[in-house]
């Protein structure tokens, strides 16, 4: 049967090259929806030559499943006490898998990656795994480019990063380059009010300003980017302007709108 694949691009108003394409009929309804949900547009035919040359371009093929894949996605590894997620490495690619929902074949040469899933991928229970695929996907994608993401959310005083759990898979994604932010809503300027916000109930009321050291090993340990060998060049460099740009900010549970007068020096380590 001739399965004609359908392409997505990711956030068309940032002009990047970063596509999914699936046979739709190989998921449920919903399934478009989430892909919006995730910042992905349909876009009429195939990507341009154009878009495709010059090196920077990803595809992400979305496969239902088949006997074997289901059951690699689904058998029990010594790595699951860690989390759901893993990475194997292999000759000339890497083996992600979020352990029963997907599994993910990527490299850093291939243009086109690879993944493996079942048909209710994006409409089932598991609202955070899907999430946070396709967050991986995103993130290995645009590191190169020196665009980095954080789990976390995106409001007046800044950017909030928290744990991946926390965040229910939401990720932020910070181009200091071009001063603008991706969130799930769109793409957003990055102004000079805008701090690093990390959440702390031991400081209570207190609001504690961040060394650039402290912010920075704090970026790395937050970032959504994951793979074996650690956070590529880009993105620590990435890193290390965000952290020397914009202010972090230690604050309590609740985030409120942080002033500078109020914040205390930075803690000595």
């Amino acid at each position: 049967m001739d399965q004609k694949k359908t392409y997505f691009v990711f956030r068309k108003e940032l002009g990047l090259p970063i596509y999914i394409k699936c046979f739709l009929g190989n998921f449920r309804e919903n399934f478009v929806e989430f892909l919006n949900s995730m910042g992905f547009e349909k876009i009429t035919g195939e990507p341009s030559p154009e878009n495709l040359e010059g090196g920077g371009a990803h595809i992400l093929e979305m496969k239902r499943a088949n006997s074997v894949v289901a059951s690699r996605i689904r058998s029990s590894l010594e790595s699951d006490t860690y989390g759901p997620e893993s990475i194997v490495p292999r000759d000339g690619h890497r083996v992600y898998r979020y352990k029963g929902v997907a599994l993910l074949l990527y490299s850093a040469g291939p243009r086109e990656w690879v993944a493996g899933c079942f048909e209710d991928f994006g409409t089932g229970p598991d609202g955070l795994a899907y999430r946070s695929i396709i967050g991986r996907y995103l993130s290995w994608a645009l590191a190169p480019r020196g665009i980095v993401g954080f789990w976390g959310k995106f409001s007046s005083p800044g950017l909030e990063v928290m744990r991946q759990g926390e965040s229910r898979g939401e990720i932020v994604f910070v181009d200091i380059r071009e001063n603008r932010v991706v969130t799930g809503e769109g793409v957003k300027p990055l102004g000079p009010e805008h701090r690093i916000l990390r959440r702390d109930k031991s400081v209570g009321k207190e609001k504690i300003r961040m060394s650039r050291e402290e912010l920075a090993s704090f970026l790395i340990a937050y970032t959504s980017y994951m793979d074996y060998p650690g956070p590529i060049m880009p993105l620590r460099q990435a890193v290390l302007a965000i952290s020397s740009r914009m202010e972090g900010v230690v604050c309590g549970h609740q985030v409120p709108g942080v002033e500078m007068e109020e914040i205390s020096p930075p803690s000595v380590w």
